[in-house]
């Protein structure tokens, strides 16, 4: 069967000349007024329904034998939707809104053409139910008003005005505008300039070893706690739950019990996010490369159940495992080091995880048994002491070092030289 290709990644393509450009976000609270409120809830609905509409075809062409159809082919579609009498509400949102619908589904379907052991390869896209997150993206046309702060201009929705908690850096390229728990947000995408680092800043380095203990070890000895907000918020979580199981599915106590979930799942990951937030931006001022573990954490999180035949062991453990390994979001983490560094011209390395754990990080002996308990590393071979997250992060670090001696022994460059922002060594 004839398949599209993959589709090219939206990532914004850095200009060759100086200074180079990266792309940062800035996330702001809209407070629209009570039809603007409405209108977002109109235009939100028409992205879902364009996106159901495309995927309802894609998944017959698929049934069929035919190949997917392209991203220019979406966008007919759309523009016979809107010309049709039958579907006139759809002009309500703006073209290149819905259009940008089309594009994050052709994204998703060459996401799911990737090869099988891509580990960026993702499931069949889904068809999205009306009580699914509202949210859509404007390709352009954002603009903030230069004369009067905390009014942005949305286009369809007019001047809107907005918690102008920080100043907007660089020009705006992109815009997503998503309600979360009970408010709209809009994320602006804008390209700033990439600050050079100097040598003394570049020179020094960190490796990083995450749990669920501790949050973070730091190759220097340093252990950073994390706030676990699900693990603290998980009681009354579970009570809001079983009370919303005897309320009417779609009645006025039962819409209200929902927003009482959206806002305590809101505020858990605001919790979270503000905790990364620091921690990420204080290690990415502080060092010129970080250095941290290769993980799969949706491998590492997988459930435990097992099948009917070959049920799971200890299923109730591993799910309290993977709860806390969530709760923490490690993936997150190593994501706003790699913005935060990129803009900051630093770089992130990723190393594989295998046996730092059970390395020696004096003398190099790898065995299990120099784990003598979950935080105490004693060597078997040369008797060294530590503890085991402090000596794991150490060999993060050191195994770096190695990998690039094994590529040839050069120096790491810099991202101003080289173009690289991130560098992952898979080496025996």
């Amino acid at each position: 069967m004839k398949q599209s290709p993959v589709p090219r990644s939206c990532e914004t393509a850095l200009p060759e000349s100086d200074p180079r450009t990266v792309v940062r976000t800035y996330k702001y609270r809209l407070i629209p007024r009570k039809n603007q409120r409405s209108l977002l809830f109109q235009i939100a609905g028409n992205a879902r329904w364009i996106w159901n509409q495309c995927l309802g075809l894609q998944k017959q062409r698929l049934d069929k034998g035919k190949a997917f159809a392209t991203y220019p082919e979406m966008c007919k579609w759309i523009t016979d939707w809107r010309q049709a009498e039958a579907q006139s509400w759809l002009r309500t949102a703006p073209t290149h809104t819905l259009q940008q619908s089309a594009r994050l589904l052709h994204r998703a379907i060459g996401d799911f053409l990737r090869p099988a052991n891509d580990p960026a390869r993702k499931a069949f896209p889904r068809f999205k139910r009306r009580t699914h997150r509202a949210s859509f993206r404007y390709a352009d046309g954002v603009k903030l008003d230069p004369a009067r702060r905390s009014r942005i201009w949305l286009p369809k929705i007019g001047w809107t005005r907005y918690r102008d908690s920080r100043p907007v850096a660089g020009s705006i390229k992109q815009a997503s505008v998503v309600f979360d728990g009970d408010h709209w947000y809009v994320a602006l995408h804008c390209e700033i300039a990439l600050e050079l680092r100097s040598e003394a800043m570049h020179g020094r380095s960190i490796g990083i070893d995450v749990g669920v203990s501790a949050f973070a070890a730091l190759s220097d000895g340093t252990f950073v706690s994390a706030p676990r907000p699900g693990e603290r918020n998980l009681r009354r979580l579970a009570r809001l739950q079983r009370s919303g199981r005897r309320l009417r599915k779609g009645g006025a106590n039962w819409n209200r019990h929902q927003k009482r979930v959206r806002m305590l799942h809101r505020r858990i990951a605001n919790i979270r996010t503000d905790f990364l937030h620091k921690i990420s931006t204080s290690i990415a001022g502080r060092f010129g490369t970080v250095v941290i573990e290769d993980l799969s954490v949706r491998n590492m999180t997988r459930s435990a159940k097992g099948t009917v035949e070959q049920p799971g062991k200890f299923v109730g453990q591993k799910s309290a495992l993977n709860r806390s390994i969530l709760d923490q979001g490690w993936s997150t983490f190593a994501a706003m080091l790699q913005s935060k560094l990129d803009v900051r011209g630093g770089t992130l390395i990723k190393v594989p995880a295998a046996f730092t754990s059970q390395r020696c990080s004096a003398c190099g002996w790898t065995s299990p048994a120099n784990r003598a308990t979950r935080d105490r590393f004693s060597c078997t071979s040369c008797g060294h002491e530590r503890h085991a997250d402090t000596n794991a992060a150490v060999n993060i670090l050191e195994a770096a070092g190695r990998a690039a001696a094994a590529c040839g022994g050069n120096r790491h460059a810099r991202p101003d030289e080289t173009g690289t922002h991130a560098e992952v060594f898979h080496v025996a």
